[in-house]
């Protein structure tokens, strides 16, 4: 019965997110990209009950071979683009998020093979740690961070790693996984380094990313404390690594394009 809900509900379900915020779009002016993020959102609290519907993972190929096949003819089919494209086009960029979300939660739910703690969790941080980075970054973003797959904000990443550490935290401690202060502990170590991932992936790629990088890191982290300094390391290398691009990117702020060209003519 709970199959048949999911292959009959899911569907539906994310069909009428679509044209329900392709409506928002067409009468709102609020901004395309959050528009785009409560697509994202949507899709993920809608495939948060997978684990407690399907018994194995040929089901949750099946859907999402099914709604990336949908997401693929809204941006290809001009009747459906003219329609709904407001959704995954209003941004006027290209990115294959709408894509590599789908597929992300179900290579999730394929890997955490039937653990419910280590579907959640990523879930929850590709849902809301990543939308909340992402408005808070269009809104109150105002220390930005130049990167070669564009520009992002400080704002939005410190939003991303306070929303992914309760998403980790919550369902170790709810679960009953680990206690409190372990919980923490791995929440704030799983944050920074998917916080960093977030930061410095590029045209979408992040929402395949992220929710793999936490479940590797969740069963990893079960593994004992040595991981927990390997993962922190990493974080670390990856602030040296944004760190030092930023201090590039000012550079080339600072040295025109028609300085440069200039220069270049000169050593010739």
């Amino acid at each position: 019965m709970n199959a048949l809900v999911g292959w009959i509900g899911i569907p539906l379900a994310l069909g009428g997110l679509l044209a329900g915020l392709a409506a928002v779009a067409r009468r709102t002016r609020l901004h395309p990209e959050v528009i785009r993020k409560l697509l994202h959102v949507g899709m993920g609290l809608v495939t948060l009950p997978l684990p407690w519907i399907f018994a194995s993972a040929g089901p949750v190929f099946a859907l999402t071979a099914l709604s990336m096949a949908g997401l693929l003819a809204v941006a290809r089919v001009p009747a459906l683009r003219a329609r709904l494209g407001g959704v995954l086009g209003g941004v006027g960029r290209s990115s294959l998020g709408e894509f590599a979300f789908p597929l992300g939660v179900c290579l999730v739910f394929w890997l955490a093979a039937g653990d419910r703690t280590l579907f959640v969790a990523p879930v929850l941080v590709l849902t809301l740690a990543d939308a909340a980075a992402a408005v808070t970054g269009i809104f109150l973003g105002r220390r930005k961070v130049y990167l070669p797959g564009g520009t992002k904000s400080i704002e939005g990443s410190a939003a991303f790693f306070l929303v992914a550490v309760v998403c980790v935290l919550g369902p170790l401690v709810v679960m009953g996984r680990a206690p409190g202060v372990e919980s923490l502990l791995v929440g704030l170590a799983a944050a920074a380094v998917l916080m960093l991932l977030e930061l410095v992936a590029a045209h979408g790629w992040d929402n395949l990313l992220i929710p793999l990088a936490a479940w590797a890191q969740l069963r990893a982290l079960s593994t004992g404390g040595r991981v927990l300094v390997l993962l922190l390391g990493l974080a670390a290398a990856t602030v040296v690594l944004v760190l030092l691009e930023k201090r590039r990117a000012r550079k080339r702020e600072a040295f025109p394009e028609v300085q440069r060209t200039a220069a270049r003519r000169a050593l010739r």
